[in-house]
């Protein structure tokens, strides 16, 4: 950073990523510059995040007199941003992978979070605001009074961890979802998030539904016919 202010920019070419003409221009109309964030190349060839806030000075006679700024170094902070969201972009891919998806709701706000395989399992857009109403909405009526329950449970701190099985009609669709709640907490046990991670068990229902279909089935087959049938384990000899 002490590199950046012991040098004439435009002469030495210690130039950032955008148009210093540009720069120039939006100071002399607007009087300020705040908190633009830009990356910079040093004289050594380092890339650096610097964050600048400037204003126009003007004298006496209105004139422009000179420009007055800081020059804050945000380098570490921007290597963990894209950090950050590389490991957002991995875990939607896996989670789109895995037919599985995750939100997040901030109980104070109201306020929920979905990741992009949650949307992807619901079939809406990617950044849908979503709220508490509207989820409930795409619940099965069958299933929705159970899963309103076991929700609540959580949030009035009756229990801090809960799986259950229901399903959703979006689209014209019925999907079976898999979820996984869990409620954080403060020190005094008062509820301040809930956070669950989905996942779409629609085959592994539906080949268990026709398993029972089939035996259902040979049940009735068998009664009908006055027949049996046995297995025999070779290992155990039962």
């Amino acid at each position: 950073l002490e590199q950046v202010l012991t040098y004439d920019l435009k002469k030495d070419r210690f130039q950032p990523d955008y148009d210093r003409q540009w720069f120039k221009q939006t100071l002399d109309e607007k009087g300020f510059i705040k908190g633009l964030e830009a990356q910079w190349t040093r004289l050594d060839g380092k890339k650096i995040w610097i964050r600048e806030n400037v204003q126009l000075i003007k004298n006496d006679e209105a004139d422009n007199y000179c420009y007055e700024g800081t020059l804050e170094d945000i380098t570490r902070q921007k290597q963990l941003e894209i950090l950050a969201r590389k490991q957002q972009d991995i875990l939607n891919v896996a989670q789109q992978l895995a037919h599985m998806g995750s939100w997040e709701e901030n109980r104070k706000t109201g306020v929920t979070v979905w990741s992009d395989g949650e949307y992807k399992l619901f079939g809406i857009p990617v950044g849908t605001k979503i709220t508490e109403d509207m989820f409930f909405s795409w619940v099965h009526p069958e299933d929705k009074q159970a899963l309103m329950s076991r929700y609540f449970d959580c949030v009035n701190q009756r229990e801090y961890s809960r799986e259950v099985e229901y399903r959703i009609n979006v689209n014209g669709k019925t999907k079976w979802i898999r979820s996984i709640l869990e409620a954080h907490t403060r020190e005094d046990g008062k509820v301040v998030s809930l956070f669950g991670v989905d996942k779409d068990i629609t085959a592994e229902k539906e080949r268990s539904l026709q398993l029972e279909q089939e035996r259902y089935m040979l049940q009735k087959t068998q009664a009908l016919g006055k027949i049996g049938s046995w297995e025999l384990d070779l290992e155990t000899n039962t």
